[in-house]
């Protein structure tokens, strides 16, 4: 049966879908069904939760091992089995939805009543929203049946056609459900109860009101800032107000005539021009750089399918990751030398060019291990292409410290597209340096950059521009943990405790763009016909 996932707090607030299939995920990854916004939403993980039908009307809700847990009030839930509409929270100080199977709103319900923006509340006087108590590890006894099994969140006898059972008198106010039902004798499925009509209309014409007085109120207040916008424009177009650099507006008084002072050397110099605004800085190296990214792709029996990102470093050399190489490696191995691997440019739809061949770096390994090898590689085109990025010198690479910001500009694999690229710009900090060991170095040697710029499949061989708009790394990928989580048998309701692995988009790796510069020299020297003009070192 479907159920419906409202959002009632967070960035996507008043969002409302219904989705009927057995399991829903959420989270802020782009492959779940009910997605997160990945920049403000940061407390949900990326597979943070997951509802799973066990019956006509009757749901559950897992936690996926999230970081800061599932909430249903002050309670920390793994699962939870309803029927009915519940509210439940993604990490406390997350966002907030409702949850409500179909089968259990009353058509009559649905019709008549319209929730407004904002929290939930009760749609008639007298009425408590439901809210289903959690089912925690810790009390699992108080949610089981006398046979050992779980049952739902609260008791749903069989009722009557167009009733709803009450709900048992131990139950807290907190804990039961709208009551909808028509009452007894009352003809017709649509009939109900006696002045509900009046309270609708006088709840209706309320938010009527509210909204009335708010749309004026807001007409107002633009209608007095146009007033005042327009009559300063037309004191600075007639020379009245004079904004000078470094000081307030101050009246510009009327020039006495006389001689013209003359400017010598002791004249002051004008004021320098502002800094760039942070905003302005990053639309610029969005700008300067977009049409030097590349999506990495395959085309194999008539479909293309990208895997990774790469970035010019000349007219025809892209760096990228070394496994991305690897990738390369195998499709060559089936299709020939040279063959099925394109470079596809970005924001250009239909502009692709073919990969000629590729190297990686020769520390790089590939093992099961957890450790970490210089994931550097380099991909050759058979084309010419004309835009490049600029690299940052091994002498400003050095002065990279923890706290600098850094943006990631690539292609996630849930939406790359080799027919019209269009790549992902993402931001972060660089949260710690070390060496490739893990483990705390000099500068001249911490090439391991930790960063926070949200990452995924895809992405790797993406470049990292600081602030200056010059590649400081590349990224390579995150972080892996591991978490316990309890799983139910929707069959035999047993419960295991299972271990998974989590991706930690937030922990993301990249290498120092000293190790570009390396393996570059090493192509050259190799290969020199690649060399071509190399990108000129950021100012």
């Amino acid at each position: 049966m479907p159920i419906v996932v409202e959002v009632l707090s967070g960035s996507r607030r008043g969002h409302r879908v219904v989705l009927d299939k057995p399991v829903v995920t959420l989270g802020r990854h782009p492959d779940n069904d009910v997605v997160f916004d990945a920049l403000s939403e940061t407390l949900v993980s990326a597979f943070h939760a997951e509802l799973r039908e066990q019956g006509p009307g009757r749901w559950m809700i897992l936690d996926r091992g999230s970081s800061n847990g599932t909430w249903a009030g002050d309670d920390r839930v793994t699962r939870l089995v309803f029927e009915g509409r519940i509210e439940v929270r993604l990490a406390q100080g997350g966002p907030c939805i409702a949850l409500m199977p179909l089968v259990a709103v009353p058509a009559q319900a649905a019709d008549a009543v319209t929730r407004p923006d904002g929290p939930p509340r009760a749609p008639f006087p007298g009425v408590d929203p439901l809210v289903v108590a959690p089912t925690l590890d810790t009390h699992a006894s108080s949610f089981r049946g006398a046979d050992g099994g779980d049952r739902a969140a609260h008791a749903a006898p069989a009722a009557t056609p167009g009733a709803v059972a009450a709900p048992a008198p131990s139950l807290p106010s907190w804990q039961r459900p709208p009551s909808f039902g028509r009452p007894p004798g009352s003809a017709g499925d649509a009939a109900f109860r006696p002045g509900m009509t009046a309270q609708i209309r006088s709840v209706a014409g309320e938010l009527v009101r509210r909204s009335s007085r708010r749309f004026w109120i807001a007409v107002s207040v633009l209608a007095v800032l146009l007033a005042a916008a327009t009559t300063l424009l037309a004191l600075v177009l007639t020379g009245t107000l004079d904004f000078g650099a470094g000081g307030p507006a101050t009246a510009k008084p009327a020039a006495a005539p006389g001689t013209v002072a003359a400017t010598d050397a002791a004249t002051p110099a004008a004021a320098t021009a502002a800094p760039e605004p942070p905003q302005a800085a990053v639309k610029r190296i969005v700008e300067e750089n977009q049409d030097a990214i590349f999506l990495l792709g395959a085309e194999v029996l008539g479909r293309s399918e990208g895997f990774c990102t790469g970035f010019a470093l000349t007219s025809r050399i892209l760096a990228t990751n070394a496994h991305c190489v690897l990738e390369m490696q195998k499709i060559w191995k089936v299709l020939g030398d040279g063959l099925g691997v394109y470079a596809y440019q970005n924001e250009h739809p239909g502009v692709k060019h073919r990969v000629q061949f590729a190297l990686m770096h020769p520390g790089y390994v590939e093992d099961d291990s957890d450790a970490i090898y210089p994931d550097i590689g380099l991909a050759v085109l058979a084309t010419r292409t004309d835009r490049h990025v600029r690299l940052a010198p091994k002498e400003r690479a050095a002065e990279l410290r923890v706290g600098d910001r850094v943006y990631l500009l690539g292609f996630p694999g849930a939406l790359n597209n080799t027919d019209s690229p269009v790549a992902t710009l993402t931001e972060g900090l660089v949260s710690r340096l070390t060496d490739l060991t893990q483990r705390k170095a000099d500068p001249a040697s911490a090439v391991l950059i930790q960063h926070s710029a949200f990452t995924t499949k895809g992405t790797s061989g993406s470049p990292l521009f600081d602030e200056t708009g010059a590649v400081i790394g590349i990224n390579t990928g995150y972080y892996r943990g591991e978490a316990e989580q309890q799983r139910v048998d929707p069959v035999t309701g047993r419960v295991r405790d299972e271990v998974v692995t989590q991706d930690l988009q937030n922990y993301a790796i990249g290498m120092r763009v000293d190790l570009v510069h390396d393996l570059l020299l090493l192509l050259y020297e190799r290969i020199p016909g690649t060399q071509d003009a190399p990108a000129p070192p950021a100012p």
